[in-house]
């Protein structure tokens, strides 16, 4: 005896919907995974490459302002802190700390200087990386 089959109409073709959804899935994650690949690949090939120079320059250009910016800042709490002291002694420890607290603020100026303006390259970078691996693996 044959068998029967008691699949509706509308049961088989949401199953086939479903089917395809699926493999759009697998589809979509290897396009996102061959283009994630390909931004680094992008990204560190802009560290090797002609444009080495240009990438590096961009950051140390960032980085140079911010220290800058940030010792100058420094400087200035340093100089406010000295003529706030009211004895010899405190004026001296603060005059020794004040080293520090410029090559710190010059640090941080140079860490928020890399922030957002010195990685913009990299992002751009990336993202044309990320289309590129993206549509090829798409075809």
């Amino acid at each position: 005896m044959p068998r029967v089959n008691y699949q509706t109409t509308h049961e088989r073709s949401s199953n086939n919907i479903s089917n395809a959804v699926k493999i759009t899935k697998q589809q979509e994650g290897k396009r996102l995974e061959a283009g994630v690949k390909s931004g680094v690949k992008a990204v560190v090939d802009s560290y090797i490459g002609s444009s080495k120079e240009e990438n590096i320059a961009s950051k140390a250009g960032g980085a140079g302002a911010g220290a800058i910016n940030g010792s100058i800042a420094a400087k200035k709490v340093a100089d406010k802190a000295i003529e706030q002291a009211a004895t010899r002694v405190q004026k001296k420890a603060i005059e020794k700390a004040a080293k520090t607290i410029v090559a710190k603020g010059a640090a941080k100026g140079a860490a928020k200087g890399l922030g957002l303006i010195g990685f913009i390259p990299d992002a751009v970078t990336f993202a044309k990386g990320f289309a590129k691996g993206y549509s090829v693996a798409g075809n």
